[in-house]
């Protein structure tokens, strides 16, 4: 056996044979030639599939990029990469971030300085004229052009990575939630490092598979270069870059050579960031000096305030899913009722579909094939998954939460123990201390649920006659009654808060029932025989004292933080390790109808929201308010009037009170404003000065639209054939039923030529905030 690295192709479906450690699938065939002209006809479908998944999310990506107008963080971002390429690096010092986003849009911005500065020409360094330029290029177009080709890429991306763990049906799943996932069509048109991050970290861990699984000197590259990449977009990379050494201990044969290239890449993986923030960036530095407040993200521990780590959670499951957060900012009122309820059943419908695929169903009703095999078994996806999901959570919860409040494992053991050693059933007048030992035992619910789960299996082993399918959808059936029941708040027979002590028992008792069932059911239908069914129950435990060692060391060893880290785009880094968990348990659920029916169903939510983001109202029309605004300046024919388009802590009539960055909260009268401002005019801005610079001012703006002020203003300009009056209202109804005073003081030379609204909403909830109304005039006769 030769111990030279063999470069595998990237997409490969076994690694190459003759590599120290290595392994090696060989399907079988039946006999008929049947197998081997099925891997033909999947081979060749599976690329066709993808490469149209590849080209429709590209589409879906750079169609209509401009749209919605820019928010705050984009804004931030122009600032930054507006100047030369000394202004950046002066700005990069000053701020928090990471430089590899901000030099890849300053590059789009100045191309030809780019150019002069890897040919070394130190003018391109500092060149001034790349403050106009750039401010002319980076149109919305140019400023999202770097996160809507790593959306595009996302997609292959995505399949490489699932495609080193799963078998093809899943990761052509995974290719097509990404290309279709609303949550990634987002970050798609923002330009934020967030995108590109997930795309290196995407590659970092799919590079690292492949390298464990074929010991690929091109595999070890790639991982090193995505892995400088990853940690120089964000640093919460590292979050999943020290799962890694897990990953190739529990790995199939490893190698102590691989240990040695593991370290040795590492190394230089971690130069770069430590370089950056050590010597040119001190970040931390300040941090202890200024406090928390220096972050920029104090406003996170407002947004979690009194919601605890569950509801956390659900929340950031909820935004990969399907882009809707169930924690409301701070500054956003109370959500729409109807959209809560239709959002809460779309993700539970969603998790109740993962539920019914995790279930032990038969390879025929899952559809499985014998010529497409997963790259690993299914316990290794599962610890590995687990590990991506479950550790990143705990630890963001450990960092984000007071110390006194943070549940340990050990609590966990200790409640679930307490829960099973407590009686099952005890009134009112029977009193714990007056039960014996043995008694005590007879009523544990450990007792109920350990002799039930036999007698159901003994059942089960003796009949043998009930089909499997059948027996999964009562199992389904059940479990699904029983969340139903936990969360019911009408008083049936409620798991969750109950009223009275009779409520509690029956509920408890409801409960324990359908864990019996659950439990027995699975150990009947996981095997066909007690030696299965035993394995790979040890091997569910094994994984689960895992993956508890692993939140305990985490417990041990991470300190809280004086704020909350919790929001679900700073912990996206489990995004691409949910979107596998995802696909492989969709393909598994039983019958080809339901599956494709589930399938279907989850890709179609998440084209809604995307849809939504484009077409129906969220970012306020600042482009369009800015656009008209100087049109009333070029164009002696145009008046154009604004009444205060702004909202205040003071203004009781809005919605909602000033949002600052957040989106949604885009003005005329801030850094979006601004914005546009540069952009649609022709007047350069240095850095230096952008921050300080007040364009509204400047235009002098008509902000009194009362019929007096429009009669004087066409007193002083009479040649004007158009009138647009801009007003903001707290809710459409009372922009469409607001009076228009103005329409008749012009008199009957004026004709009303329409109202437009615009709807401002928070997307990532779809509250309402407010509403912009552009209401136009013309002369009679007039153009």
């Amino acid at each position: 056996m030769s111990g030279r690295a063999v470069t595998a192709p990237i997409f490969s479906d076994s690694p190459p044979s003759n590599l120290p450690g290595s392994w090696e699938f060989v399907p079988r065939d039946k006999g008929d030639g049947t197998g081997a002209a099925g891997r033909a006809v999947l081979g060749r479908w599976h690329w066709v599939i993808l490469i149209l998944l590849c080209i429709g999310g590209g589409v879906l990506h750079f169609a209509w990029l401009d749209r919605p107008t820019i928010w705050g963080d984009e804004a931030s971002t122009y600032v930054r990469v507006m100047g030369s390429y000394d202004d950046l690096l002066k700005e990069m010092k000053r701020t928090r971030f990471m430089p590899l986003n901000y030099q890849a849009i300053w590059a789009v911005g100045n191309p030809d300085a780019f150019i002069k500065l890897i040919q070394g020409d130190i003018s391109g360094f500092v060149a001034q004229q790349a403050i106009k330029t750039g401010q002319q290029r980076l149109t919305p177009f140019w400023l999202r052009l770097v996160a809507a080709i790593s959306g595009t890429l996302m997609t292959p991306a995505i399949y490489f990575l699932a495609r080193q763990l799963l078998n093809r049906r899943a990761a052509l799943l995974s290719a097509a939630f990404t290309a279709c996932s609303a949550y990634i069509f987002s970050y798609s048109r923002d330009a934020k490092m967030y995108m590109p991050f997930f795309l290196a970290l995407t590659v970092n861990m799919a590079c690292f598979f492949w390298w464990m699984r074929t010991r690929s000197s091109l595999a070890w590259l790639g991982w090193i270069a995505s892995g400088l990449a990853t940690l120089g977009l964000h640093i919460s990379g590292l979050g999943v870059i020290a799962l890694q050494p897990i990953y190739l201990l529990t790995q199939r044969r490893p190698h102590w050579r691989q240990g040695l290239l593991f370290v040795l890449g590492l190394i230089i993986i971690f130069a770069g960031p430590a370089g950056y923030y050590a010597f040119f960036n001190p970040f931390g530095q300040k941090i202890e000096e200024k406090g928390w407040s220096y972050t920029g993200i104090e406003w996170v521990t407002r947004r979690n305030k009194q919601h605890s780590a569950i509801e956390q959670t659900v929340d950031s499951l909820s935004a990969y899913l399907l882009a809707w957060d169930f924690i409301p900012e701070g500054n956003v009122r109370q959500m729409t009722p109807s959209r809560v309820t239709a959002a809460t059943a779309g993700f539970g419908l969603v998790l109740g579909l993962c539920l019914l695929g995790a279930l032990p169903w038969s390879k025929k009703l899952r559809g499985d094939r014998f010529d497409d095999p997963p790259q690993e078994p299914w316990w290794r996806k599962v610890l590995w998954l687990g590990l991506w999901i479950v550790v990143p959570l705990y630890a963001v919860y450990c960092l984000s939460f007071p110390r006194e409040e943070v549940v340990s494992p050990i609590a966990w053991l200790s409640r679930l123990g307490g829960w099973l050693v407590s009686p099952w059933r005890v009134s009112d007048n029977v009193s714990d201390s007056g039960m014996t030992v043995i008694g005590a035992l007879l009523a544990s619910r450990a007792f109920l649920l350990v002799g039930g789960m036999v007698l159901i299996a003994a059942l089960g082993l003796l009949g043998r006659i009930i089909p499997r399918l059948l027996a999964g959808i009562a199992l389904f059936s059940v479990l699904i009654l029983t969340i139903i029941l936990a969360v019911d708040e009408s008083g049936f027979l409620p798991l969750y808060d109950p009223q009275t002590p009779q409520q509690a028992n029956l509920g408890h008792g409801i409960y324990l029932a359908a864990l019996m069932l659950t439990v027995a059911l699975l150990w009947v239908f996981c095997g066909d025989n007690s030696r299965e069914r035993v394995r790979k129950f040890a091997l569910v435990a094994l994984i689960g004292a895992a993956l508890w060692g692993a939140c305990y060391i985490i417990f041990v060893s991470v300190k809280p933080m004086d704020g909350s880290v919790w929001m679900p785009r700073y912990l996206a880094f489990i995004w691409p390790a949910v979107v596998l968990a995802l696909s492989a348990l969709l393909v598994r659920i039983p019958t080809r109808p339901l599956r494709w029916g589930a399938i279907g169903l989850v890709l179609l939510m998440n084209l809604g929201q995307a849809y939504g983001r484009i077409f129906i109202g969220n970012e306020p029309p600042v482009d369009r308010v800015v656009s008209d605004i100087l049109a009333d300046r070029s164009d002696p024919m145009t008046l154009t009037f604004t009444p205060p388009l702004r909202t205040h802590s003071a203004d009781k009539t809005m919605a909602v009170n000033y949002l600052g960055a957040a989106p949604g909260g885009g003005m005329v009268w801030d850094w979006v404003g601004r914005y546009y401002f540069a952009h649609q005019s022709d007047q350069p801005v240095s850095v230096q000065r952008f921050g300080r610079w007040r364009p509204w001012e400047q235009e002098k703006l008509r902000e009194d639209a009362s019929p007096a002020a429009v009669k004087a203003a066409l007193k002083k300009q009479p040649q004007a054939q158009r009138i647009i009056v801009w007003q903001q209202y707290p809710d459409e109804t009372s922009a469409r039923s607001a009076a228009d005073p103005l329409a008749e003081a012009l008199g009957g030379r004026w004709a009303y030529a329409g109202q437009t609204i615009y709807n401002v909403r928070f997307y990532w909830s779809w509250a309402d905030l407010y509403t912009y109304s552009r209401r136009e005039y013309q002369l009679a006769g007039g153009s």
